[in-house]
């Protein structure tokens, strides 16, 4: 994910874990928030559904999360996805940028 313009934003698709109460890790991402250039600003939110039972293997509609910046708080709910807002540093031109976003987790 790159800085675009002065405020970007991301938001991923659906991803299925496979598994009906996977338990969600700490999130990586490379790089790191720490090493974003100074005065940018990165935003990772994230939400988690169960499946839809009239649509095997798809995030049920009904049945979504509030959008959270804390993985725990949506184990247990087998699809998840992320939103990522960037806002880069206007006065320096720095941008943020993240190279690759993992959500790890585990069967429980």
């Amino acid at each position: 994910f790159y800085y675009l313009v002065s405020q970007s934003e991301a938001q991923s698709k659906w991803y299925d874990t496979g598994i009906k109460s996977p338990q969600f890790l700490d999130l990586v991402l490379f790089p790191d928030l720490a090493s974003q250039p100074a005065g940018t600003q990165t935003t990772i939110t994230f939400q988690g559904a169960t499946e839809d039972p009239l649509n095997p293997g798809h995030a049920d509609p009904a049945n979504v999360s509030a959008w959270v910046d804390d993985l725990v708080k949506i184990n247990g709910l087998r699809f998840v996805r992320f939103h990522v807002g960037f806002k880069g540093n206007e006065s320096t031109n720095q941008q943020p940028s993240i190279d690759r976003l993992v959500i790890p987790y585990i069967f429980f």
